[in-house]
């Protein structure tokens, strides 16, 4: 099936406006309610370690996120090609400067046991 055969579909089956009246309908009860908070706690050899994430339009800072990421592969400073885990291929001090600079600033704590 192509798009415009798609497209059309999608047309016939919701009517010709309908769909962009029933996202903006649903845009319009939620709006304000995009907050987010995001909590990563990790226990290692190294001690407890705690970042974290606040704020609203979670839509943004998910595409910041990979964009972070496509960043490096886009300017081809990935070391080699092939399945790889983030870390092994994108800088984290790198990746959280160029989020933060979009405005997005995780706050990082270490922990002690007596905390958890």
């Amino acid at each position: 099936m192509t798009q415009d055969a798609a497209r059309t579909g999608a047309r016939i089956v919701l009517g010709a406006g309908r769909k962009s009246t029933i996202i903006d309908r649903l845009k319009r009860k939620y709006a304000g309610e995009d907050a987010y908070a995001l909590v990563v706690r990790v226990n290692g050899r190294s001690g407890v370690h705690e970042m974290s994430l606040v704020g609203t339009h979670q839509a943004d800072v998910t595409a910041a996120g990979a964009a972070a990421i496509i960043h490096p592969l886009a300017k081809r400073t990935v070391p080699t090609a092939g399945v790889s885990l983030p870390e092994q291929v994108i800088e984290p001090d790198a990746y959280f400067e160029l989020v933060a600079s979009w405005g997005f600033c995780p706050t990082y704590r270490e922990l002690s046991d007596a905390t958890m």
